[in-house]
């Protein structure tokens, strides 16, 4: 019931035949005794949607998680570890839209500041993401924000939103499968929204 629709809005644009016919696969065995946006991406779609990825900061290694597949764990429904991730999918899924994104692979600390420094590189301009130790929603927010705007400079119809919390889920849309999957009946902790939605209702209370 729901391939039809997702057809129609070409939310399939930059899947192959056979990844096409995986993630639709993986839709109607897994989703079931799900609800609205969790029928579409949850831990068994995930690996087959080209849309969707897993965001987290490690602050254990000084890193930013990217990834599409995730880590399996039997107790939570999304989980990443840095020892699985890989942030290819991400980066080659980017440069499918125009865009050439280059990481710095540790996050700085500068001590005197209290802050953290991310440096990302996007088509040749390098960008520097600052953010207060222990706010790493400010990070996740920020480079969303980056990617979105860099987006709109090449004229993609394509947009960076947001689900959830810890870890957090990257959704690549057009403006017709937003307005699709936001019509979608959601629960209150899965819904998709605009990066500045999500900071107000992810944001730490000392964040302004």
């Amino acid at each position: 019931m729901l391939i039809d629709p997702l057809d129609h809005i070409n939310y399939f644009k930059y899947h192959s035949p056979d990844e096409k016919k995986e993630f639709e696969n993986a839709i109607q065995l897994y989703s079931s005794n799900r609800k609205g946006l969790n029928k579409i991406i949850n831990k068994f779609t995930l690996r087959h949607d080209r849309r969707s990825f897993l965001i987290e900061e490690s602050i254990d290694h000084d890193t930013l998680m990217i990834d599409g597949n995730g880590r399996d764990d039997k107790w939570v429904e999304f989980a990443l570890s840095v020892e699985s991730v890989k942030k290819t999918d991400f980066i080659e899924f980017l440069r499918t839209l125009g865009l050439i994104i280059r990481f710095e692979e540790t996050i700085e600390y500068d001590e005197k500041n209290e802050l953290k420094i991310l440096t990302v590189t996007i088509n040749d301009l390098v960008h520097t993401i600052e953010y207060p130790y222990l706010e790493d929603e400010l990070l996740l927010y920020r480079f969303v924000e980056l990617v979105n705007q860099e987006l709109k400079k090449i004229n993609s119809p394509e947009n960076v939103y947001m689900i959830e919390r810890f870890p957090t889920i990257l959704l690549v849309a057009t403006e017709k499968i937003y307005q699709y999957l936001t019509e979608l009946d959601a629960e209150d902790h899965f819904e998709l929204l605009k990066p500045e939605e999500w900071i107000e209702k992810y944001k730490s209370p000392t964040i302004e």
